[in-house]
């Protein structure tokens, strides 16, 4: 979000989230979320928020398409999501490792199934 925040002005973007309320995050990466959102909408650009658990493949599914419900067109798709471990990946156990995997190998998967059908500028 940065990025577009340095480059464009007037984007709408959909956040999708486990928690809308992030003072449920640990205070470091809520400080965080909310730094970039307040920068991103300075810069001219607005933000939704959609609590939605990206593990669930029904809930991705069922958030999409309310997102089209409401009007709007989806036209691109950034995967940030991932689970917050505390160590270098040669420090982490296999449970650990697999479930930061499967944040950034499994979901995708359903954010992709679920917008073929909408013409994307980028995946």
């Amino acid at each position: 979000m940065r990025y577009l925040t340095q480059t464009h002005t007037g984007i709408r973007v959909a956040l999708l989230t486990k928690h809308t309320d992030i003072t449920q995050y640990p205070e470091d990466k809520a400080t965080a979320i909310q730094r970039v959102l307040e920068d991103f909408q300075q810069a001219g650009n607005s933000c939704s928020v959609y609590q939605t658990d990206v593990s669930n493949e029904e809930a991705v599914r069922r958030t999409l398409d309310r997102i089209r419900k409401q009007g709007y067109q989806i036209k691109g798709v950034l995967h940030a999501a991932g689970t917050i471990q505390i160590a270098s990946l040669d420090k982490l156990d296999a449970d650990a490792l697999y479930k930061t995997a499967k944040a950034k190998n499994q979901r995708p998967l359903w954010l992709d199934r679920y917008t073929t059908a909408d013409s994307l500028d980028f995946f």
